[in-house]
C-alpha cells in the first residue's frame, strides 16, 4: 500500500526568508529582554554551595513548616527560594541548620575585647552568624548574575 510523503521546507538564511525584524510563518520571533538572565535554579545552586562551604553551616534545612525550594528542570534546590521583587532586581531566602559547637565557639569569640573594636558589640551571635552568611551567599553569586542582589534573608531553622 502507497503511503503519502510531505515535502520538508528547506531551510532558508534569515537574509533570504524575511527583511530584519519580520518573520516567516513558522518562525517565531526572539524574545525581549535581557540576553544575560541566568535561571532561579542557577542562582539557587550557587547559592547553596556557597552556604555549604560557610563555616557553621551543617547543612541546608528545607524547611520547617513547608518545603521551601527552587525548582527547574525535574530537579530542586531545598532551603533557598529566588525571589523577583521587580524585573531586574531579585531577594534571595536561605535556610540553613548550624552546627551548636560553632555557635558556641561564636558565643564564646563574643566576649572577647576584641569584638567591640570589629563594630559587633550590640550585635547578637545568630546575628553575626547570619551576616556572614549573607556575605558568603553575595561572594558565591558573584559572577552567575548581572541582577542585582536586594537583600538575603537568612533563616537559622535549627541547630545539630
Amino acid at each position: 500500500m502507497p503511503h503519502a510523503t510531505a515535502a520538508r521546507p528547506t531551510a532558508r538564511s534569515r537574509s533570504a526568508a524575511a527583511a530584519p525584524g519580520e518573520t516567516t510563518p513558522g518562525e517565531t520571533a526572539p524574545q525581549e529582554g535581557p540576553t544575560d538572565q541566568v535561571s532561579d535554579f542557577i542562582i539557587a545552586t550557587a547559592a547553596a554551595q556557597a552556604l555549604r562551604a560557610a563555616p557553621g553551616v551543617v547543612d541546608i534545612s528545607p524547611g520547617v513548616f513547608a518545603l521551601v525550594a527552587t525548582y527547574g528542570s525535574g530537579k530542586r534546590i531545598a532551603g533557598i527560594v529566588v525571589h523577583h521583587l521587580t524585573p531586574d532586581q531579585i531577594a534571595l531566602e536561605a535556610h540553613v541548620v548550624l552546627s551548636e559547637a560553632y555557635c558556641q565557639e561564636m558565643s564564646a569569640a563574643a566576649k572577647e575585647p576584641a569584638r567591640r573594636e570589629r563594630g559587633t558589640a550590640g550585635k547578637s551571635v545568630l546575628g553575626e552568624i547570619a551576616d556572614r552568611l549573607r556575605e558568603a551567599v553575595v561572594g558565591g553569586l558573584r559572577g552567575t548574575t548581572s541582577l542585582p542582589l536586594a537583600r538575603v534573608d537568612v533563616y537559622i531553622d535549627d541547630l545539630r
